[in-house]
C-alpha cells in the first residue's frame, strides 16, 4: 500500500494503490508541468479494449454473430481476423466494425460504467470513439482505473491517490471511500484479459514482459504520433501510461513505444520479488477452453491442425462452437435444397469448403480448387 511520487522526464506522476486481493492499479503520466486534472490526452487505441469489449467478446465467437471480425482492406494479409488478433495488431476497422454493432450510445454508457467521466454524450457519439477519438480525451488514471476493471475480473472501484493517512501512533485517521460495482460478468472479463495477453505474446507489445508474471495490454497511437500510449496490467499491478507534450508534438527517438518501456522498467522493478502469477490460476469455473480454427472460429479438425490454423480460444461455458470448421471440411449436399443432407436425401453431392464467412444465409464463400466456387451451407435440409 505505497503511494509513489517521482520526477524525470517532464513530471512523471506513479500512484499505486491497494485493496486488499483487489489489483493495485498505477497511473503514470509523463507530461510538462500538467496537473492531473488538465493531463488528458486523446487515447487512441487503447480505448479499443475498452469500450468494444462486450461486442469484441462476442465477436471472438463469429458463429454466434452477424457480422464476422474481416478487415477486408486487409483480407489477403490478414485473413479471417478475429477480435484476438485485431486487437494484439491494433487494427483500425475491426474495432470501427464493432462500434457499428454495438453503437456509440452504448459504448458511453459503458465508458461512465467504469469511470471515464470526460465523455461528451453529443460530441463523442460517433464512431471515432472506437479509435479512441474523445473530444476532451482520458487521464492516465481513469485509464487505470477502467483497465483494472478487467484485472479485477469485471468489478470496478473508484481510483484513489492513497491507501490510508495514519497519525504518530499508527492509527488511521484517514482512510478513501473506494466504491465499488460490477460492471461485467467475471467470465466476459476473464475472456478479455486472456485476450489482452496476445499483445505481449505476438503483437505490439512484445517487449513489454514481467518475468514470471502474466500481462495483459494494449498499445495506442494518435495521428502523427502525437501521444503514445500504453495500458497494462500482471495479477498484481494495473499501470497506464501516456508520453506527449503540452502542444502536440510528433514524438521522435525512439526505437519502440516509449510508454511501453516506461511502463515495462516501472512495473518489472515493481514485480521484484514478488510471488510469480499467471492469469490461469483465477479463471472462472464457467470458462471454458476449445481448439478452434483461427479460420472460421469453429472447432478445428484434424485438416486444421495440419494446415496450422490451430489456436486454444477461451470461451464463457454455453457459448462456445459446437460445430467443426467448415473452412476446412467436406461436406455431403443435398443437390435438391442446396443445403447439408439429410438421411432422406437421395440426391447429394460433396463439396470441400474453402473461403471466408460471408454472413448471408449462414454460407461461406468458397474459393476451391476444384472447379467452380461453391458454397458450403451450415443449415440442414429442410425439403426432406
Amino acid at each position: 500500500k505505497t503511494i509513489y511520487g517521482l520526477t524525470g522526464l517532464g513530471d512523471l506522476i506513479v500512484t499505486c494503490m491497494s485493496n486488499h486481493s483487489r489489483n493495485r492499479r498505477a497511473g503514470i503520466l509523463i507530461g510538462q508541468g500538467k496537473t492531473i486534472e488538465e493531463a488528458k490526452q486523446e487515447i487512441g487505441m487503447t480505448i479499443e479494449s475498452i469500450d468494444n469489449i462486450r461486442t469484441a467478446y462476442k465477436l471472438s465467437k463469429k458463429y454466434d454473430v452477424e457480422m464476422p471480425i474481416v478487415n477486408t482492406v486487409y483480407e489477403v494479409l490478414f485473413e479471417g481476423l478475429d477480435a484476438r488478433k485485431a486487437i494484439a495488431n491494433s487494427q483500425n476497422i475491426p474495432m470501427v466494425k464493432s462500434m457499428c454493432l454495438l453503437t456509440p450510445e452504448k459504448s458511453i454508457k459503458f465508458l461512465k460504467e467504469i469511470g471515464i467521466t470526460t465523455i461528451d454524450d453529443e460530441k463523442d457519439n460517433v464512431l471515432a470513439l472506437a479509435l479512441g477519438g474523445l473530444t476532451w480525451g482520458v487521464s492516465p488514471v481513469q485509464m487505470a482505473g477502467a483497465y483494472a476493471t478487467i484485472a479485477n475480473g469485471g468489478v470496478y472501484q473508484a481510483p484513489t491517490f492513497y491507501s490510508k493517512v495514519v497519525d504518530e501512533n499508527g492509527n488511521i485517521i484517514l482512510k478513501p471511500d473506494q466504491q465499488q460495482k460490477r460492471v461485467m460478468s467475471e467470465e466476459a472479463a476473464y475472456v478479455v484479459k486472456e485476450m489482452l495477453t496476445e499483445a505481449v505474446k505476438t503483437g505490439t507489445s512484445t517487449t513489454c514482459t514481467v518475468e514470471g508474471m502474466s500481462v495483459a495490454a494494449k498499445t495506442g497511437t494518435t495521428n502523427n504520433d502525437y501521444d503514445r500510449w500504453f495500458c497494462a496490467f500482471t495479477p498484481y499491478y494495473t499501470s497506464a501510461v501516456w508520453y506527449g507534450y503540452d502542444d502536440s508534438c510528433t514524438i521522435t527517438g525512439w526505437a519502440t513505444n516509449p510508454s511501453g518501456q516506461i511502463w515495462t522498467s516501472v512495473m518489472r522493478q515493481l514485480h521484484d520479488g514478488l510471488e510469480p502469477k499467471t492469469f490461469a490460476e483465477t479463471k472462472p469455473e464457467n470458462v471454458v477452453e476449445s481448439v478452434i480454427c483461427e479460420k472460421s472460429g469453429f472447432l478445428a479438425t484434424s485438416t486444421c491442425k495440419n494446415s496450422r490454423t490451430t489456436r486454444t480460444e477461451y470461451f464463457v461455458k454455453g457459448t462456445e462452437p459446437i460445430q467443426t470448421c467448415p473452412y476446412h471440411s467436406t461436406a455431403k449436399v443435398c443437390i435438391d435444397s442446396g443445403l447439408l443432407a439429410t438421411e432422406k436425401c437421395t440426391r447429394t453431392k460433396r463439396v470441400y469448403g474453402r473461403g471466408e464467412y460471408i454472413n448471408k444465409n449462414n454460407l461461406w464463400k468458397t474459393r476451391s480448387s476444384y472447379g467452380s466456387p461453391k458454397n458450403v451451407p451450415l443449415q440442414r435440409c429442410t425439403i426432406h
